[in-house]
């Protein structure tokens, strides 16, 4: 019946989804009392003066809202307050037979239920900050040195001397953090090295302090003035973490690095060919940042700092707004950074709740959002959905349709009978009101 009283307005449930809502209680009243409304109810928001056919309809549909929250307010009424005594005084006369079928039956349904779970939490593999360092040791992407063991040697006085193999050790630490030899993490090696290069920090932290300084920084993402009074701004970075931690950045760097390197032979032929001449120097030869002019209708200046955290550090500010986080998922996915599309994931599953909920379902479910986070978002709704229901009932009447069937039809929604006419009940009022609202404007 509720699903009929809905259908009166255009972005009301339809009578084909009536029947998948029937179990929770919704055809609980007689077709005679819901035929006035199917054939009266569109007229509810005529003005007055209509026909008595009018006023009869409106009358009915206030009797039918009236049997339905009195259907609501005896099932609540019902309902014991000790779920336990209830369902204890439900099975006292089973048998130990029906006993252990109802058990195996809940124990099935659990793995099912961790399944979903398991299904609703998967998504792509994504490397991490140390994946991706490593990854850049072993490409040379964007070096701009090269260690030369043999030739000139190297003043590191380690037990055993230094080979390739403890040099490559070395490096690899230094890139990633991990030790992959066992005698580097000798404490004899250790002690030396220590002497030697000073007391290793940890790699987050070396990496946040060189976002922060600007230290060594070979390259600068510029924003142009946009508008009148928007002034240009530089944020140094480097470009080897560029490179690394994006396919997109990689072949921007790539192909300026290779335009940088023709550009220097041509100056340097120039420079023999007149004898030093023309000025060249070895301050002129020496190569500029890397300038990377960024267009803001793809990042805005904004989220520009936060990006950069995100790609030194993994993680993003805790700080960023429901909306900043929304638009650096869509820029990760445009600039083929999933380190940061990740970190805003998780940020927006980190941040659901009654007031982000709504929100947070319509940006996921549409395309550009992200399927990941309209699971979860899904699976919050159906597990708090009792709790929104008496706590917050606006949230459920916010909610669109097809959110709503589909917390509905879940096999794990976690509502009494109750719960669910009455948010049923409240959602149709609201979508009445709307409409109502609609017409008079």
């Amino acid at each position: 019946t509720a699903a009929h009283q809905m259908g009166a307005a255009p972005s009301a449930l339809t009578d084909s989804s009536s029947a998948s809502l029937g179990q929770f209680g919704c055809h609980g009243n007689s077709s005679e009392k819901s035929q006035p409304l199917s054939t009266g109810s569109a007229n509810s928001f005529a003005p007055s003066g209509h026909s008595r056919q009018s006023s009869s309809s409106s009358s009915a549909t206030a009797r039918l809202q009236q049997t339905l929250k009195r259907r609501v307010a005896w099932l609540r009424r019902r309902s014991s307050p000790d779920p336990a005594r209830q369902f204890r005084a439900f099975i006292a006369d089973w048998s130990s037979a029906d006993l252990r079928v109802l058990l195996d039956e809940f124990e099935a349904l659990h793995a099912l239920k961790d399944a979903h779970l398991g299904a609703a939490a998967a998504r792509p593999q994504c490397s991490s900050l140390c994946q991706d360092l490593g990854c850049l040791l072993r490409t040379g992407l964007g070096s701009d040195a090269r260690l030369i063991l043999g030739d000139y040697p190297l003043d590191l006085c380690v037990p055993g001397g230094l080979d390739p193999e403890l040099l490559r050790a070395l490096l690899a630490y230094l890139y990633c953090g991990e030790v992959s030899l066992a005698r580097l993490s000798a404490p004899a090696t250790v002690a030396a090295l220590c002497h030697e290069l000073g007391a290793p920090g940890r790699l987050s932290d070396d990496l946040a302090q060189l976002l922060d300084t600007g230290h060594l920084a070979d390259c600068v993402l510029i924003f142009e003035e946009a508008e009148p009074r928007a002034r240009r701004i530089e944020l140094p970075c480097h470009r080897a973490l560029l490179a690394c931690r994006s396919p997109f950045f990689a072949g921007v760097v790539e192909k300026r690095l290779a335009a940088a390197r023709r550009h220097r032979r041509r100056r340097l032929v120039r420079c023999a060919v007149h004898g030093g001449g023309d000025g060249v120097g070895d301050a002129q030869l020496a190569e500029p940042p890397l300038a990377l002019v960024l267009d803001e209708a793809v990042l805005p200046r904004r989220l520009a700092p936060a990006m950069l955290t995100c790609l030194y550090t993994d993680r993003l500010p805790d700080c960023l707004a429901l909306r900043d986080l929304m638009d650096l998922h869509e820029i990760g996915r445009f600039l083929e950074l999933p380190c940061l599309t990740r970190a805003s994931e998780d940020l927006l599953v980190e941040s659901l709740c009654p007031d982000t909920l709504v929100p947070v379902l319509d940006w996921s479910g549409a395309g550009t959002g992200s399927a990941w986070v309209h699971r979860q978002a899904r699976l919050f709704l159906c597990e708090e959905f009792a709790a929104l229901a008496v706590q917050a009932p606006r949230v459920l009447t916010q909610l669109s349709r097809r959110e709503l069937l589909a917390a509905l039809r879940s096999d794990f929604l976690q509502a009494a009978e109750s719960d669910v006419l009455s948010a049923l009940i409240a959602w149709g009022e609201a979508q009445v009101a709307a409409r109502a609202a609609e017409i008079v404007a």
